[in-house]
């Protein structure tokens, strides 16, 4: 098994996203490319910010934390953010 990958700058945009990442979301890496990631992430319930967005466009780090991914198609998918590694 892959992990998805996207990588963020710390204006929140999509820099680099690797074939799993392009396979899970629907869209295709260039697609990804440059769109902001906070657009991409909902909470499960009505939409509103997540933690891990609100750690994006604070340019905090990501820590173990969970949110939904919501795909090209619309399906939310859960994703679960690695460890911050120092």
């Amino acid at each position: 098994m892959v992990d998805a990958v996207l990588v963020v700058n710390a204006e929140g945009r999509i820099t680099r996203a690797n074939h799993a990442a392009a396979d899970l979301s629907g869209y295709s890496a260039a697609e990804l490319q440059g769109r902001l990631i906070k657009e991409m992430l909902v909470d499960e319930s009505d939409g509103l910010k997540t933690v891990v967005r609100r750690r994006i466009e604070d340019g905090d780090i990501l820590r173990r934390e969970s949110s939904w991914l919501v795909t090209k198609d619309g399906q939310r998918i859960r994703f679960r953010s690695p460890a911050h590694q120092s």
